[in-house]
């Protein structure tokens, strides 16, 4: 039940035959692993460890064939967890996938953000979803749509590839200063640094009120786009056949947004989580499967995210509560899932990203916005200890800078 950040650890133990049918041990063996001889041994071997969760089992067979196991479990992270939908691929999390600092989900396809900038994409292929752009680097964010993906650069400048039949993935000529990106089924969606809105693509999602300012976050759903403005509240413009549109009367400290097929979420600055459109009953059918019926007793959110029909929930414990759609296992949290950092939702599969487990690293970082030159995140703090945010102005310079450290208490803080 341990958990170790490197990829590579030595086991080791003890195995005697005290039998009287037996003239020894034959050998020990872990997993399909080498052998050591002897009637009393002292036993070593370097395990190279996948991401994730790796059972170990190691056998001692004597010369009569008698055989003792022993079994552990010790996980490597960080790590990408995914689970339902696999028919493309897209939660086969490949082996090389370390470091990754953030994680997206499409249409059948799975991306994760590498700490060194780089991307990693698995999954569907139909429309080079996967074809990552050669020499792309120093990327500060992924969002993927249905069929395409965007790339914001620490220089402020999107990349996107994929479906472009509808525009979705042609960068309007001078965009720059970009500090978000959200990708839709058929549009695009980019905040800038003066908190205004970019959008390209197709549909109604595109047009963009005018005179909106002071947005915070922004959430590009199927054909719908929804803001988040610095003063809590939230717009939402383009289809809304399901009311994936009307706000809630009177909503408002809001601190993150999301939204997918016809449906949105919000959550609240106390923890809790609203949602309007679709799914508000559980009919069983398109598009009605309970993804907008929040779980009672659901509390202590940090962060949220939509998959097609599924809504998901991070909790300041490192948990994950998922609703909604389950017609591929996408609500079946894997056993032993926590100190989850990020959550993310495809058409048809979940991805969460976990971390190191260390008692010295903040296990979730959430809600991170941006707005005329200021940052802000929250962070689930724990009695008694310090929390500290340290930036930089550019991502190559090696000096971070402190800001004053905040004492925790237990519960959700504002570093900015």
């Amino acid at each position: 039940g341990q958990t170790f950040t490197n990829s590579q650890i030595i086991i080791s133990g003890t195995a005697n035959d005290s039998g009287s049918l037996s003239s020894g041990l034959a050998f020990i063996s872990i997993n399909t692993g080498d052998l050591n001889m002897g009637t009393s041994a002292n036993w070593h071997f370097t395990v190279n460890l996948k991401p994730g969760p790796n059972t170990l089992v190691v056998s001692a067979t004597d010369y009569a064939q008698n055989i003792g196991k022993a079994q552990i479990v010790v996980t490597r992270a960080p790590y990408v967890a995914a689970w339902g939908d696999n028919s493309a691929g897209e939660t086969n999390v490949p082996f090389d996938i370390t470091n990754a600092v953030a994680i997206a989900g499409g249409g059948y396809f799975s991306s994760a953000l590498r700490e060194d900038g780089t991307v990693r994409i698995w999954g569907n292929d139909d429309f080079g979803e996967t074809n990552v752009p050669q020499n792309l680097s120093n990327v500060v964010a992924i969002a993927d749509g249905l069929q395409h993906v965007l790339a914001l650069k620490s220089d402020g400048a999107v990349t996107a590839w994929g479906n472009g039949s509808f525009g979705q993935t042609n960068i309007l000529l001078g965009l720059t200063n970009v500090v978000a990106i959200s990708a839709g089924v058929y549009h695009s969606l980019a905040l800038k640094s003066d908190g205004t809105v970019v959008a390209w693509g197709s549909y109604a999602a595109t047009n963009v009120p005018s005179h909106l300012s002071n947005v915070v976050a922004i959430c590009a759903g199927y054909w719908d786009s929804m803001v988040l403005k610095s003063d809590g509240t939230v717009i939402a413009w383009g289809d809304n056949y399901w009311g994936q549109d009307n706000v809630p009367l009177g909503l408002s400290n809001v601190v993150a947004i999301a939204a997918a097929d016809k449906y949105s979420l919000a959550l609240k600055s106390d923890g809790t989580v609203v949602a309007w459109g679709a799914g508000s009953i559980n009919s069983g059918s398109d598009p009605n499967y309970g993804q907008s019926i929040i779980p009672n007793g659901l509390t202590n959110v940090v962060a949220i995210a939509a998959g097609g029909y599924d809504s998901i929930a991070l909790k300041a414990d490192g948990t994950v509560a998922i609703w909604g759609y389950n017609g591929n296992g996408e609500t079946n949290v894997p056993t032993g899932l926590t100190n989850v950092m990020a959550i993310a939702g495809g058409e048809v599969h979940i991805l969460a990203l976990t971390g190191s487990g260390s008692s010295n690293t903040p296990k979730v970082l959430i809600n991170p916005s941006f707005f005329i030159n200021r940052f802000k995140v929250s962070v689930p703090t724990t009695r008694g200890r310090n929390y500290i945010l340290e930036y930089k102005t550019a991502l190559q310079d090696a000096r971070w800078t402190p800001l004053p450290p905040l004492p925790g208490d237990g519960t959700v803080k504002v570093l900015d």
